[in-house]
């Protein structure tokens, strides 16, 4: 057995030091649009990566590099891939409750609570177990990078040494959706073989738990611009086709007020909760009125069950003319909406983009898929023009998988757990405050009931809106393990609800500066075909590889082998990339 005590001294010995290192990595800039910074801290990654005794290696890529580092254990038979990033969102002025984001400021409570930010050196050691750290990126994804590499350095300063061989893989591009990924995966097939792969870049529970996902969402993102006239014009001296109000109903038609889609066929490929599946997310300790209390919106009933086992459509901005202090009685000569679809499992991306363009045309307008494509006068006000597209699918991996219930057993040799099973913001827990069965079911009937109300009510009419949905279980993934193919798979991922802060989030645990989390919801890499892929954090029982799962903690999780046929993994990626995200501590 471990001994916890001592690990517990030499971490509580070294925390200052730790944390130092910490504030020095937050510091480095490494916005993924600035290719420039971003190499200098891979490069300095690099190095820290080396001076722990690992094998490292900086990659060349189309993009960003990507870090690379391994340690091989004499006798050891089973490999662990872990990814991370560490790259970071852009870092607008706005928003902030310090004067630079990238300068590290710690404090006991929550900013909206008046604690306020005090740098590293006006606090005692004895203190540091109390603050959380405020910066751009502490939180996602620099500070499980620290944990994972001084989890390592402990095992190694007590003498304990891991029995699994590990191997570290570090992108500079997942805040843009990881574009060299896929090709980097795919031409190192051999360096990154592994029987596991597991992600950290992920909310913890709202009351610390460990946490396992076991799945995620799929994402679409797209980009819409209706253009009528050939410039603005003013609205005193003109009477013109407004492309605002095209837009405006073009999208009224595609989902309620509420947000329901009403899309054809929107569903049609969807599979629900499993009996298994609905007692799992009965076990799930959502405080849904206090959720709704810190959002201070109401929230659906069947919030659970939307947020796993059915697609959702999103506005993530709109634009047309101009308002405030540079407003102008024009009338706008283009509009244009950013959507993301986000997916469940066994929806395809490219066929939910083929039904949304099916859509677009049954209203009235002509699609045009290229952004250069000179636009005829005769369709100006009545085409819609696709100018950026892509996505992934959603994957899942089974909790009953034997390498899914060693992880889970132990997690729970100590402590509860919640394990994320379901296809997206997969969200289960073992077992406390239950909703019964049959509160699940009422739940469920609720959203079914909405949806056809919706439907119902939809002043055109729509073909079926995704009435048909597939009556089968889950699926497993062919058996053998195709590393490459995973990481292939973009993201992320997760698409987690967001973030609120009461004191700490009901749903993720954490609180945070600004006006939204800093946590990437999408999460990381995207790991997606046939390797099975398994995030678990956790303190607590003696294991084959440790897994950081707090910025300062350690937490470990024992990998079994993975051999059998393991679920297909596109692991969360909020395409979050996009727009502001404000300011998340990393909690120590």
């Amino acid at each position: 057995m471990t001994d916890w005590a001592a690990f517990d001294r030499q971490l509580a010995s070294r925390r200052r030091a730790i944390v130092e290192g910490l504030v020095e990595f937050v510091r480095l800039n490494s916005v993924s649009q600035e290719s420039a910074k971003v190499r200098v801290t891979g490069e300095w990654l690099t190095g820290v990566l080396r001076a722990r005794g690992l094998q490292a290696r900086l990659f060349e890529t189309a993009g960003n590099p990507i870090v690379f580092g391994e340690r091989r254990v004499p006798g050891a038979t089973r490999t662990v891939l872990i990814y991370c990033h560490y790259d970071t969102k852009p870092i607008p002025p706005a928003g902030w409750l310090q004067p630079d984001p990238l300068e590290p400021v710690f404090r006991r409570g929550l900013p909206e609570e008046g604690g306020p930010g005090q740098p590293l050196g006006d606090f005692a050691d004895d203190d540091l177990g109390s603050l959380a750290l405020y910066a751009r990126g502490s939180a996602d994804d620099k500070g499980p990078i620290w944990s994972h590499l001084h989890a390592l350095e402990l095992m190694d300063a007590l003498g304990r040494s891991p029995t699994v061989n590990v191997k570290f893989i570090f992108d500079g591009e997942e805040e843009i959706d990881s574009p060299s990924l896929g090709p980097f995966a795919e031409a190192h097939r051999d360096l990154l073989a592994a029987d596991v792969v597991i992600l950290t870049d992920g909310p913890q529970h709202a009351r610390g738990r460990p946490t396992i996902s076991g799945g995620a969402r799929g994402m679409m993102k797209v980009e819409l611009v209706i253009e009528a006239a050939c410039r603005d014009v003013h609205s005193g001296n003109f009477v013109a086709p407004n492309p605002a109000w095209k837009l405006n109903g073009l999208l009224a038609s595609m989902a309620t007020s509420d947000g329901v889609p009403l899309i054809e066929a929107f569903e049609e490929d969807v599979v629900g909760p499993t009996a298994a599946e609905r007692q799992m997310m009965a076990a799930l300790p959502l405080d849904l009125p206090a959720l709704e209390k810190d959002l201070g919106v109401r929230l659906p009933a069947d919030y659970v069950e939307r947020i796993m086992f059915h697609p959702t459509l999103t506005i993530n901005g709109l634009q047309s003319g101009f308002v405030g202090a540079e407003a102008n009685t024009i009338i706008p000569h283009r509009a244009t909406v950013a959507l993301d679809i986000r997916m469940v499992k066994n929806q395809q991306w490219t066929k939910v983009y083929g039904r949304l363009l099916e859509h677009l045309r049954a209203q009235g307008f002509t699609v045009l898929e290229s952004g250069d494509e000179p636009l005829p006068d005769d369709l100006r006000g009545q085409a819609v023009r696709v100018v950026d597209k892509r996505g992934y699918d959603a994957a899942k991996t089974s909790l009953d998988l034997p390498v899914s219930r060693e992880i889970i057993a132990a997690g729970l040799a100590n402590e509860e757990f919640i394990a994320r099973a379901t296809t997206g913001y997969d969200a289960y827990r073992a077992s406390v405050e239950p909703w019964t069965l049959e509160e699940a079911e009422r739940v469920t009937g609720d959203h079914r009931r909405r949806r056809a109300r919706a439907r119902r009510r939809a002043r055109r009419p729509l073909a079926d809106h995704g009435r048909h949905r597939a009556d089968v279980g889950v699926h497993r993934h062919p058996e053998d393990p195709d590393i490459a193919g995973a990481l292939r798979q973009r993201e992320q991922p997760a698409a987690r609800p967001e973030r609120a802060h009461e004191a700490r989030s009901p749903l993720s645990g954490h609180p945070y500066d600004g006006p939204a989390a800093d946590r990437s919801r999408r999460a990381a890499a995207r790991v997606a075909r046939r390797v099975s892929t398994i995030t678990c954090p956790r303190e607590g029982d003696e294991a084959d590889v440790f897994v950081a799962g707090r910025t300062l903690g350690l937490a470990d999780s024992r990998v079994a082998q993975a051999r059998d046929p393991v679920g297909a993994h596109g692991l969360r990626r909020r395409p979050g990339g996009q727009g502001h995200e404000g300011p998340r501590p990393a909690p120590l």
